[in-house]
C-alpha cells in the first residue's frame, strides 16, 4: 500500500487526537452545560472515528511515526496553552472553530478514501459514504454552536 496513503492517514490521526483534546476541554468547561454535554457526545463519535483510522493503519501494517506522534503531542499542548478552551466565550468559539475545521478535514478523508478502487484498499469493508454523512452531520452541529458563540465572542460588547 502507498506510503503516501499511510502518511495521509497518520496526519488525520494526529488531527483527530488534537480534536479529542479540544472536545475533552469543551466537555469539562462549566460555562455552558448544554455545550459540555454536546462536546462529550461528539467526543465519543470522534474517538470512534479515530479508532477506525487506527484500524485502517493496522491493516496496512503501518508503523507509528515517532516524529508525527511527537508533533501531534506538542500541538495539543501548545493549543491548550493558547486556547484555554472553556475559560471564556472567545476561547470556546476558537475551540469550536478548530473542531469544525477538523471535521471538514475528516469529511475530506472519507471522500478521498472512497475514490480509491475497492480492490486495492484495506478499508473496503467500511461504509465510507455513511462515515462521510456522519462527518457532515457533525460539522453542521458544531457549526451551530460556533455561530452561537460568535455573537458573544466577537461582538463589540465582548471583553477582550
Amino acid at each position: 500500500m502507498s506510503a503516501n496513503l499511510q502518511t495521509y492517514l497518520r496526519d488525520h490521526l494526529a488531527g483527530a487526537q488534537f480534536a479529542t483534546s479540544l472536545l475533552a476541554d469543551l466537555g469539562a468547561q462549566t460555562l455552558d452545560a448544554d455545550l459540555a454535554a454536546f462536546a462529550r457526545t461528539l467526543l465519543a463519535e470522534i474517538e470512534a472515528d479515530e479508532q477506525l483510522v487506527e484500524q485502517i493503519l493496522g491493516r496496512l501494517d503501518s508503523q507509528p511515526s515517532m516524529i508525527k506522534e511527537a508533533s501531534a503531542w506538542l500541538a495539543q499542548k501548545l493549543g491548550r496553552a493558547k486556547l484555554q478552551v472553556g475559560s471564556d466565550p472567545f476561547s470556546i468559539f476558537e475551540g469550536l472553530e478548530l473542531v469544525a475545521i477538523g471535521i471538514l478535514g475528516k469529511l475530506s478523508l472519507w471522500k478521498a478514501l472512497q475514490a480509491i478502487p475497492a480492490h486495492e484498499n484495506a478499508f473496503a469493508i467500511l461504509d465510507l459514504a455513511q462515515l462521510a454523512n456522519r462527518a457532515s452531520d457533525q460539522h453542521a452541529a458544531v457549526e451551530q454552536w460556533r455561530i452561537t458563540y460568535a455573537v458573544s465572542a466577537l461582538s463589540e460588547s465582548a471583553s477582550g
